[in-house]
């Protein structure tokens, strides 16, 4: 005999429910789920995910587990020749990171080639070894969980250092009165600009927009006229113009020699000492010039000579190479080389036929 019980349920003879009686809704499989009763059935997947995301089957009531977002964009510090330090933020979004995937890719073009991984370090950020010097390499990560592997970060690149060699990229000559000389093609941003300009002048001063003076050198020669050589540099800015317009206060004719070096990407300078001589009333063939003591790491030494008479040759300065020389009524010459070290830095101009001449040394520290 059947009883209607007090909820409603329908009860047999011993007092508990009846088959088919309890009220709850066949799933799929026909299986009963009453979402309403602390025994019901889940689902196969066993998470039964609530309006805000939690799964209500956990004891905790805890979030439906998910991969990881993606990390931040790697960044790179202790760059050598042969290894880097690649770091990166954890991922905000999406579940924690329980270790990563770091990949490498080679440059092609200036944009990475085909990635592979690296290391799959448990901490964000990994001293990657083993890599070519003067070499540039993108990096990209992802974090990876329980779960499954999430998103990747976006691609950065580092170039690794290398030996230090400076080059000369173009140069330019130009004579006459306040002269403009021309690249032939703009300068590259970033890249050292040095201009030297030989004067026969009275008590005249140099001048060219945007650039800093550095040596400005006169001397009065034993039939009363004078003589002046300027340096005058700049690092070049993006956009940066192909002329350079040398003026003086009082316009005599002038030869000009602006020359563009290179010391490889991302390579910064700052100017650390000047220093120059003259030949004052008589007349030589060689003239030494030396600085003070300078600060330790990479630096350029870059020679200038000018003199009023062509020096019979090329002129010559001790420890420095890549030369060039303007021979004529007005003479210029200028070289460059890396300091060795061993003391303070210093050169020797010397040259063929005796001259009334000017010569200076501009020094440069390189950050890399």
């Amino acid at each position: 005999m059947l009883a209607l019980g007090a909820s409603g349920c329908i009860l047999d003879r011993s007092g508990t429910l009846a088959p088919g009686s309890d009220g709850g809704q066949p799933d799929d499989a026909g299986a009963r789920f009453d979402a309403g009763r602390s025994d019901a059935a889940t689902p196969a997947d066993g998470a039964v995910p609530d309006a805000s995301g939690l799964d209500a089957s956990r004891p905790d009531g805890g979030p439906v587990p998910q991969a990881p977002g993606p990390p931040g964009t790697p960044t790179f510090s202790d760059v050598t020749d042969t290894s880097v330090r690649v770091a990166w933020a954890p991922p905000t979004t999406g579940g924690p990171a329980e270790r990563y995937e770091l990949e490498r890719a080679p440059d092609e073009g200036g944009a990475p080639g085909p990635f592979a991984t690296a290391a799959a370090p448990t901490s964000p950020a990994h001293d990657d070894a083993g890599l070519a010097a003067a070499t540039t390499y993108w990096y990209r990560v992802r974090g990876i969980n329980g779960v499954g592997p999430g998103d990747f970060s976006a691609a950065a690149s580092v170039t690794t250092t290398g030996p230090l060699v400076v080059t000369r990229v173009q140069l330019a000559i130009a004579d006459g009165f306040d002269p403009t000389a021309r690249f032939d093609t703009p300068p590259t941003a970033g890249n050292l600009l040095v201009a030297i300009g030989f004067h026969r002048t009275n008590d005249a001063r140099p001048r060219i927009d945007g650039w800093d003076l550095r040596v400005d050198r006169f001397f009065r020669t034993s039939d009363g006229n004078r003589r002046g050589l300027a340096v005058l540099t700049r690092v070049a800015a993006a956009g940066e113009s192909p002329a350079v317009h040398l003026e003086w206060s009082e316009a005599r004719e002038t030869h000009l020699l602006v020359q563009e070096l290179r010391a490889g990407p991302g390579a910064t300078w700052s100017f650390q000492a000047e220093t120059s001589a003259d030949s004052g009333a008589s007349t030589t063939n060689s003239l030494s010039v030396a600085t003070g003591p300078i600060a330790t790491g990479d630096a350029l030494l870059i020679g200038a000579f000018g003199s009023r008479d062509d020096p019979g040759g090329e002129v010559d300065f001790t420890g420095l190479g890549d030369g060039v020389t303007r021979r004529g009524a007005r003479s210029v010459a200028s070289a460059f080389g890396l300091y060795g070290g061993g003391g303070p830095p210093a050169t020797t101009a010397s040259w063929r036929s005796n001259q009334r001449a000017t010569v200076a040394l501009v020094v440069f520290g390189i950050g890399r």
